[in-house]
């Protein structure tokens, strides 16, 4: 039996969002499972617990990886917010963003040493006929800390409010 494989051409926002269930062990863990009780924000949103039992916004769009950012946004600042703590029961506070784009969004290296967002691309695939996600994880987390600079033996001291930035994996 010989497979047809090729990128899908287009696929429709429903089709994505099962595709994007269906793969949800794949991005969150063993045992990652939809969150039922996320209000609808957004189509191209949807709130997941991942395998440490944190709820997780997962944002996605096709086409455009800022829509899904921005998108994906607007629905953690809507799930921070006080009146959701007043409307869902059990209130449970998104731990963490996860963008899928077939691009990586603008911003994500910025906006991932905050801890708060990660991101994934993908491509849809059609194999023999049948829809699949190739999925492809974006840059390992990573803290910045600014951190104050300590001269060597043969340097000064460095000005007040002189600082190095130091990456730290």
């Amino acid at each position: 039996m010989s497979l047809a494989i090729r990128l899908a051409s287009s696929v429709s926002s429903q089709r994505l969002r099962d595709l994007v269930v269906d793969n949800l062990t794949q991005m969150l863990g063993e045992g990652a499972r939809p969150w039922d009780d996320m209000p609808g924000l957004h189509d191209g949103c949807l709130g997941a617990v991942d395998a440490h039992n944190e709820l997780v916004v997962v944002s996605f769009d096709g086409e455009d990886a800022s829509r899904a950012l921005l998108n994906g946004l607007t629905c953690m600042e809507a799930l921070s917010s006080e009146l959701a703590a007043q409307l869902l029961s059990p209130y449970r506070k998104p731990a963490r963003l996860l963008v899928l784009a077939p691009t990586p969004p603008p911003g994500a290296s910025l906006l991932q040493g905050s801890g708060a967002l990660e991101w994934m691309t993908f491509q849809v695939l059609s194999v023999n006929g049948e829809f699949g996600l190739l999925l492809e994880a974006g840059a390992p987390r990573q803290r910045t800390l600014w951190v104050p600079r300590t001269p060597g033996p043969a340097e000064t001291a460095p000005a007040p409010g002189e600082e190095e930035l130091i990456q730290l994996a």
